[in-house]
């Protein structure tokens, strides 16, 4: 039996039960596998993030895939899309210690979620003088600030969610030009890539990628 590192193995457990839950597979990883979930684990993925790109694997492919090799190019974007925002996140914390609008969390034994993504938002949004980008981003602040008081609230859950909304909403208010040279520079990186896709597939790809380029530019980053 393959033995994982003490302080991952957890992870390796999610993402093994998991894939086996979706797919009926056999439980144990494959030596290709487990280099491929170390890799994604060492550059700081979560199990979750692991597990909705197996999820869209499942839902795109004609049959369910044999192993997490056959999932990499479902799972491979939502890795890059959490690692830009951590990248993200670890730019503001730089910036906050200098910020009089933000708040520390040196102040409180524990930092409020949405305070934080509130803050990263409103950061973001002094940064930009487009109109239709500050409207999205005040839409968005209104919507945390909602949640407030909120017991079914789940800071993981929710504010991915929120997140993705508003990386849509940002692609929606930008100008023709800019949609089209976004979507440029998609193909140029990935077009092959995506031609190889079911429709289905290339759908939801192209949506991440978007958002992983719209978030790298603005800097937006909600948890």
């Amino acid at each position: 039996m393959r033995s994982f590192p003490p302080e991952s193995s957890a992870n390796f457990d999610t993402v093994q039960n998991h894939f086996h839950e979706q797919t009926g597979r056999g439980l144990m990883l494959s030596s290709r596998d487990f280099e491929l979930l170390a890799r994604w684990f060492t550059a700081g993925a979560s199990p979750a993030t692991i597990c909705q790109g197996i999820d869209e694997a499942i839902d795109a492919l004609q049959k369910p895939p044999r192993d997490l090799y056959g999932c990499r190019k479902y799972i491979e974007p939502y890795v890059e899309l959490q690692n830009r925002h951590r990248a993200g996140r670890n730019d503001f914390a730089g910036t906050a210690a200098t910020t009089p609008e933000t708040r520390s969390t040196q102040d409180c034994d524990e930092a409020d979620p949405l305070d934080e993504a509130i803050d990263r938002l409103r950061a973001v949004s002094a940064r930009t003088e487009q109109q239709a980008l500050q409207a999205v981003f005040a839409t968005t602040m209104d919507r945390l600030e909602s949640l407030r008081g909120d017991e079914t609230f789940d800071p993981f859950l929710d504010l991915d969610a929120i997140e993705a909304d508003l990386l849509d909403a940002v692609y929606e208010a930008l100008g023709v030009d800019a949609r089209t040279e976004l979507e440029r520079e998609i193909a140029a990186r990935w077009g092959s890539h995506l031609e190889r896709m079911s429709a289905s597939a290339r759908k939801q790809t192209l949506r991440v990628r978007r958002r992983a380029l719209l978030a790298e530019r603005h800097g937006v980053s909600l948890s």
